[in-house]
């Protein structure tokens, strides 16, 4: 049986470990940096070829109203 000291070190260090791995999940290594302008180009490039998945609220309400 574990005594009450062993139940929290082991408490704490659970606690670490998930802090530490939601931390690496939500920080984003790319933050502060720029998009070169060729990637920019790219990017709208392939977004001109594909066909858009969502439907604005003006397109919704000059459909319905």
């Amino acid at each position: 049986m574990a005594t009450l000291t062993e139940e929290k070190q082991i408490s704490n260090i659970i606690r670490k470990t998930i802090v530490e791995s939601i931390q690496g999940v939500l920080t984003d290594p790319d933050y502060g940096l720029e998009i070169r302008e060729d990637v920019v180009k790219r990017l709208k490039k392939y977004r001109a070829k594909i066909p858009p998945k969502l439907t604005s609220l003006n397109q919704i309400k000059r459909k319905y109203l």
